[in-house]
């Protein structure tokens, strides 16, 4: 059982941050650097971090915007280069959710398209979750690499912390 009687004056019914995460308000709880107006402030992306080798950057950062990923389908798959090594971005607009994996299962790259709940391979036909778990067909059983730099972000964090950021999809 819950409880929200925790002795502060709150209404643990709804949720306090909503107007602070309205796209529409460009408003930012700390004063920082000017806001990279490239995209709206407060849209939410799927970043991508650049690669660093040896303390060297061998290849750019990258964000996934949720407004073109969510094309009007249920989910989607976007094959896309993110810090020069091959990406692909699953979408579940009901969710409103992305996740980076790398389309490979041991030495093989692999295609991905959305038909209708499932993504499937363009190789096998197997049927992926949006989680990156083959589930049926040759694959049943193969988990893609969750790009595990990636995380979701306001637009401007991820401008202010990675400046050099390219913009899929603009």
């Amino acid at each position: 059982m819950i409880n929200d009687e925790t002795g502060h004056s709150r209404d643990y019914q709804h949720d306090p941050y909503w107007e602070y995460e309205a796209s529409s308000n460009p408003a930012t709880l700390y004063a920082h650097a000017p806001i990279d107006v490239r995209h709206m402030p407060k849209k939410p992306v799927l970043g991508i971090p650049p690669t660093v080798y040896d303390g060297e950057v061998i290849g750019g950062a990258v964000a996934f915007p949720f407004a073109p990923l969510d094309n009007g389908d249920s989910i989607r798959a976007v094959h896309h280069r993110a810090a020069g090594i091959p990406v692909v971005v699953f979408w579940d607009r009901d969710a409103q959710a992305a996740t980076a994996f790398r389309p490979s299962y041991g030495a093989s790259n692999v295609v991905f398209e959305a038909r209708g709940d499932m993504i499937v391979d363009m190789d096998t036909e197997s049927r992926w979750t949006l989680e990156g778990v083959a589930v049926s067909g040759e694959l049943a059983g193969e988990r893609l690499a969750v790009v595990a730099e990636a995380y979701v972000s306001f637009w401007f964090a991820r401008a202010t912390f990675v400046p050099s950021t390219e913009i899929w999809g603009s």
